[in-house]
């Protein structure tokens, strides 16, 4: 859909904002939820995650080769970046799993201050990273060539701001919303083990 959409001249950013383009994100993260009830896809992930994950890379890493930049305008951006990153990403917070189920050193760092707070700020980053790095694109001079330097001032600068802004959304607005969830009480499954066992006592 993506590509049509694209191929049919739309726009870059309405190729990516359409929810239905960017179904590959989402069943990225119900892989890795079912993961965590369904032994079999966790083995399959366990197999074939690393591989997934380090082919994504690569495909990120190509793109930024061939244009200097992972710009989302380009062809090869809308039609296989947004979907590297998503893999990606997604093998990254499988990793990370993994390391806290085998109590790694990595899974210490984890949970460590700093990776804490990113974490809980990460949906008001989202939010707020698009019309920042936006802004910060627009303020780069015209016809200045793309840089690995121009690239990571860009990220420094946009990065900052983007998390000022989402400080401010967390503790103005988020964590007030948060407490809604104590009006909706969530019960982990039960086990089908558990379930089939008849709930009496053992005879003495």
């Amino acid at each position: 859909m993506r590509a049509g959409l694209y191929a049919a001249g739309t726009s870059a950013q309405a190729t990516y904002f359409a929810t239905p383009t960017r179904l590959d994100a989402v069943l990225v993260g119900a892989v890795l939820a079912a993961a965590q009830r369904e032994p079999p896809i966790r083995a399959w992930l366990a197999r074939w995650g690393s591989l997934l994950g380090g082919l994504a890379a690569l495909v990120i890493v190509v793109s930024w080769l061939l244009h200097r930049s992972f710009d989302p305008h380009q062809a090869t951006t809308v039609l296989l970046g947004y979907t590297a990153v998503a893999v990606a990403s997604g093998a990254l917070l499988h990793a990370a799993l993994r390391a806290q189920a085998a109590g790694t050193r990595g899974a210490r760092w984890l949970r460590a201050p700093a990776p804490q707070s990113l974490g809980k700020y990460s949906y008001a980053l989202y939010l707020f990273n698009l019309p920042v790095f936006t802004s910060v694109h627009q303020l780069v001079p015209a016809g200045a060539a793309p840089t690995l330097a121009l690239d990571l001032v860009q990220l420094l600068v946009g990065g900052s701001l983007s998390l000022r802004l989402g400080l401010g959304s967390f503790h103005g607005l988020e964590k007030h919303a948060l407490r809604l969830r104590r009006a909706f009480p969530w019960a982990r499954p039960v086990p089908a083990a558990a379930r089939s066992t008849p709930d009496v006592a053992p005879e003495a």
